[in-house]
């Protein structure tokens, strides 16, 4: 029709150029979301199982006393059906098995700079259990305090400490290791409390071995530090 204005479009070489930016926009920031989001995810899930480690703890305490009067002289295994297995939701109870069922297949933990940490968890120095809502849970008494390893993702990777697996201590008492240390009463604490926070922090990096990063993300309110090291 004449005298009708025609509407403005958008060429084809325009069209695949605008897709190619949202490509490259998209390439550069999804995996930094993705891994942000799974490290939401973990430390959520490690709050959640610190939560319920210390619900079990003092309903042990209702059932058997003061922590500091329990028989710290039973074997892991049994410490560990005594005191805790009664008080949480487990699927699996692997108990001190040499298996992968409650573990990942590795069986290993690896450290933040890569290096394998040498602890054979899957072995029968550890009692584990698999928890209702897919977390892996591996425990070793070691007489005067006793360490759990959370497992946050399962039996998937990295099975790296300060991503996926984080340390609990248990402690029948004031307890002190190498100077460090300076836990005040017995109880159950995050790896790493006492520490100072230079120390926690340089030990919760890409060139160290991430044990106190438990430590690192409580002592900032469960939130991630921005130096914190990336999924």
């Amino acid at each position: 029709m004449s005298g009708q204005a025609v509407r403005p479009g958008f060429t084809l070489a325009e069209v695949l150029i605008t897709l190619g930016v949202i490509g490259v926009v998209a390439a550069l920031t999804l995996p930094s979301l993705i891994s942000h989001n799974r490290m939401v995810e973990s430390v959520n899930r490690l709050k959640k199982t610190y939560s319920v480690l210390n619900q079990a703890y003092k309903m042990a305490e209702l059932d058997y006393g003061e922590i500091e009067n329990w028989d710290w002289d039973l074997s892991t295994k049994d410490f560990f059906n005594k005191y805790f297995v009664p008080y949480l939701n487990i699927t699996q109870n692997c108990e001190n098995q040499v298996s992968t069922a409650c573990w990942n297949d590795d069986g290993a933990i690896y450290y933040l700079n890569g290096n394998v940490s040498g602890q054979v968890i899957k072995g029968k120095d550890y009692a584990k259990v698999k928890l209702a809502d897919g977390t892996l849970l591996a425990f070793q008494n070691q007489s005067v305090h006793a360490h759990f390893y959370i497992d946050t993702n399962g039996k998937r990777r990295p099975n790296m400490y300060g991503k996926d697996v984080f340390v609990v201590t248990i402690t029948n008492g004031p307890y002190q290791e190498n100077n460090r240390h300076n836990i005040l009463h017995g109880g159950l604490w995050l790896y790493g409390t006492g520490i100072s926070l230079d120390v926690i922090k340089s030990n919760c990096s890409t060139d160290s071995e991430g044990l106190l990063c438990a430590a690192y993300l409580y002592s900032n309110s469960w939130q991630i530090p921005k130096d914190y090291p990336r999924y």
